[in-house]
């Protein structure tokens, strides 16, 4: 990626940021870069973090993003692949067990049995649409994370998500989903998108 590229995705990304732009934007760069940091203060102290301590606090109590830009510059900037672009949506929860005053948490399922002494736990789920690289890698590309509330499920949020995204990625872009989802509601809902789809 050339330097003109990265210069052009992050002045888009800052233009996404409504409010509190720079300490939200040195945020932004400080979590990217620091690797050892493991609270706020600390990441306050970070040599990538150039404000002071009171700016970490500013970002995330009046910071505001708007998510159709911020949406908008990641497909703009998403890494070619042929023969055409595979997108791939999936699941994930962060357990918030003992955070009773979290708001909207919900029974979660938990993976990785034994080492996970109980099937469920509480906290959140989200649904997560990526870029699939063209090689096998570690790193992956973001489209849309969206927060699953109670008042919906995983299914829908995939549909609106992928719906929102049809129009803005290229035609020939396939989506891949594992088979937890119900592929004939999918295929009813979607059909008319002009991506295609498969459950694997």
């Amino acid at each position: 990626m050339n330097l003109n590229t990265v210069k052009t995705f992050r002045h888009e990304v800052y233009q996404s940021f409504k409010q509190a732009k720079d300490a939200l934007f040195n945020l932004l760069d400080a979590l990217a870069s620091e690797d050892r940091a493991q609270s706020l203060p600390e990441l306050s102290l970070s040599p990538h973090f150039q404000r002071k301590w009171p700016s970490i606090y500013e970002a995330l109590e009046d910071g505001r993003i708007e998510g159709d830009e911020l949406q908008k510059v990641f497909v703009n900037h998403l890494p070619t692949r042929s023969p055409f672009p595979l997108i791939a949506v999936d699941g994930s929860s962060i357990a918030r067990a003992k955070a009773r005053t979290s708001a909207d948490r919900s029974a979660q399922h938990v993976h990785n049995l034994p080492e996970s002494a109980k099937p469920v736990t509480y906290g959140w789920q989200f649904s997560t649409v990526v870029a699939l690289p063209e090689k096998p890698s570690g790193w992956t590309y973001i489209l849309s994370q969206r927060r699953v509330e109670t008042s919906t499920t995983a299914l829908q949020m995939a549909c609106q998500q992928l719906s929102e995204l049809a129009a803005q990625l290229p035609k020939e872009t396939i989506a891949l989903l594992d088979r937890g989802y119900d592929s004939a509601w999918l295929w009813c809902q979607l059909s008319s998108l002009p991506i295609k789809g498969s459950l694997i």
